[in-house]
């Protein structure tokens, strides 16, 4: 069984939590990590884009996978090779995704409205291996249908070993305000652990989410771009708050930056990185007017020697 007692988890971030992310929070203060969702169908046909997206190299463990989909025997079946291939802490069943595409094929968020499924889901999978499973989920599928709490019993009723709750409907996406009473209800209902997830984004939104009563704590948007935010929150639940310093934000920047150009060489490593450097950008200078300027001469950047002097002209 994982240990979620105080733990930061970070979030599966579709398009995100690649193998370089997840080891960048391990590094900057996460205690497990997430892979983005992957299919069961995808899983199932091995093809190798799939296994891509969860491959690890250990340092970004402790490590769950999470899987997507609607077939219960599929979902025992991805399982099994993602467990045997890959070894992971735990297995995760996405539940919650609002994304359009994927609720086109009843899974994510869609779950949400037949519980049984997920229990069967569950169930099925736990017949297949022998790693903690757990569900995320959100509130409900609409506002007006918020049917978590039959959702959590009937997961826990067949074998959930924890569960993460996104503690918005899917409607709330991820920019309506969390609600933390439903989150303490869960805590309440259940005996599984519960990982509280949305909108946690500094000390005082983590402590609040704390008081519901939930094990763990699961960030996922707040943590784009600034992984370092793991480790402000853990020292400043340690009782030594510091904030992290420009250098060494500029730091993270460029050695994400730089583990993209050896992964891809160093064009297409640049390339795939921009939007990536768009975020930084904006949250290392938020607010300043040089931000436009800096998004500019990323975007013209082709080489390792080029990167490296965009980096110098940015230090002190």
């Amino acid at each position: 069984m994982i240990d979620l007692k105080d733990k930061l988890i970070m979030a599966p971030l579709a398009g995100y939590s690649d193998l370089i992310f997840r080891s960048l929070a391990r590094r900057n203060g996460a205690d497990i990590t997430v892979t983005e969702m992957v299919s069961i169908k995808g899983v199932v046909y091995k093809q190798p884009k799939t296994f891509d997206l969860v491959r690890s190299d250990g340092t970004d463990r402790p490590l769950g996978i999470q899987l997507f989909g609607s077939e219960p025997d599929l979902f025992a079946e991805a399982a099994a090779i993602v467990a045997e291939k890959f070894k992971p802490d735990f297995i995760d069943v996405n539940c919650g995704c609002p994304v359009r595409k994927v609720l086109k094929q009843k899974a994510g968020a869609w779950l949400l409205q037949d519980p049984p499924r997920i229990g069967a889901i569950v169930k099925a999978i736990k017949k297949a291996v022998a790693v903690p499973v757990s569900v995320k989920i959100r509130l409900g599928f609409t506002d007006e249908d918020r049917n978590y709490l039959e959702v959590c019993r009937t997961a826990e009723e067949n074998g959930v070993d924890f569960i993460a709750v996104h503690a918005r409907t899917r409607p709330g996406l991820y920019s309506a305000a969390v609600d933390l009473d439903a989150l303490a209800r869960i805590r309440r209902a259940v005996g599984v652990p519960i990982a509280g997830n949305g909108g946690v984004c500094d000390i005082a939104t983590y402590r609040a989410m704390k008081e519901t009563g939930c094990e763990a704590v699961m960030i996922g948007q707040a943590a784009m771009a600034q992984p370092w935010l793991f480790r402000e929150l853990a020292e400043a639940v340690a009782g030594h708050p510091r904030e992290t310093s420009f250098e060494e934000k500029l730091g993270v920047f460029k050695g994400h930056i730089s583990a993209m150009m050896e992964l891809k060489g160093e064009e297409e490593g640049l390339r795939q990185s921009r939007s990536l450097a768009m975020q930084y950008i904006r949250k290392i200078f938020r607010g300043l007017p040089c931000r436009k300027d800096l998004m500019r001469e990323f975007y013209a950047l082709t080489t390792r020697d080029g990167m490296e002097l965009f980096f110098r002209n940015l230090g002190p």
